[in-house]
């Protein structure tokens, strides 16, 4: 029910918007305009939580783990202890991710419990309540490569980690190798000036046919926040199959078979480049709804 109310009420606030948009905005396409109605729907959103300081303070202790997690990376891979290496990239990322999630109100400190030792449950806590905007942002990179890459990995989370685990650092006919979906992540990265125009030429429009939702429409940079939310999702994705196999003994992968024959120790070097990028990210947003809460 609160869906559907919640569908309701972005329909009748759209139809307020979409004559200032296509105004705006005279040549957009169908996919412009259901861009711009996703973003509207996550400022509504957004606008509507009220921020926990208590899970903002978690979301700060999660990502200063994450941050020692990083370091460590980068001491055991000096020292090619490749298993630990890749255990502490999964857990800089997982931690990221739960900080991110925290912080934006999508999950509890009760329901990351849950996910401690199946950082599974947290990817399809994500899945299900950020799908649609996913969607929306690789349709703006607009290659249906990068698309097929996150669908086909998206299914591996869900259906063969032990396919997901042994996945080729190069993609071939028959699998996309991880580093294809790197370069989804940096692709997405590349768009964020042009959607965070694209997000204040829309920001200006609510002003205008919204003056209601002004104050809280306008405050939150959604695009930087999509971002943060996408490089966790990206990079978790890659990771969390090696959380239990680069330690223990007896699984389908064990802690000596994380050799340069396997993809993601191939991949070791370019996900250590990409980590700070996605904890500062995080770090932005905990810091933007730090400012939220403050008298």
């Amino acid at each position: 029910m609160a869906n559907e109310n919640e569908d309701k009420l972005i329909e009748t606030v759209w139809r307020r918007v979409e004559p200032g948009i296509k105004k705006l905005m005279p040549g957009a396409s169908y996919n412009d305009l259901l861009e711009i109605k996703v973003l509207l729907k996550r400022a509504l959103k957004h606008a509507a939580i009220r921020r926990d300081p208590l899970s903002l303070d978690m979301a700060d202790k999660y990502l200063a783990a994450g941050e020692a997690d990083y370091w460590a990376v980068n001491l055991l891979f000096k020292h090619r202890e490749l298993a630990l290496s890749v255990y502490h990239i999964q857990q800089a990322i997982e931690k990221a991710m739960k900080a991110f999630y925290l912080s934006v109100g999508d999950v509890t400190i009760e329901e990351l419990r849950k996910t401690h030792r199946t950082p599974q449950l947290l990817l399809k806590i994500i899945e299900e309540r950020h799908g649609r905007e996913m969607i929306s942002a690789l349709n703006s990179l607009g290659n249906r490569d990068y698309k097929a890459a996150i669908t086909q990995v998206k299914k591996l989370v869900n259906s063969d980690q032990q396919q997901l685990a042994k996945l080729p650092m190069k993609s071939s006919a028959r699998v996309r190798g991880i580093e294809e979906l790197i370069e989804v992540a940096d692709a997405l990265i590349t768009t964020q000036p042009l959607l965070e125009k694209k997000e204040n030429e829309a920001k200006t429009v609510f002003s205008e046919y919204l003056p209601e939702y002004k104050e809280s429409l306008v405050t939150y940079p959604l695009v930087k926040i999509g971002q943060a939310g996408l490089q966790c999702y990206i990079l978790g994705m890659l990771t969390f199959p090696h959380e239990s196999y680069t330690r223990y003994p007896g699984g389908f992968l064990e802690p000596q078979d994380y050799t340069q024959a396997l993809g993601i120790v191939q991949a070791i070097p370019i996900i250590i480049e990409r980590v700070p990028r996605t904890l500062s990210l995080v770090r932005d947003v905990i810091s933007i709804f730090r400012k939220q809460i403050s008298p």
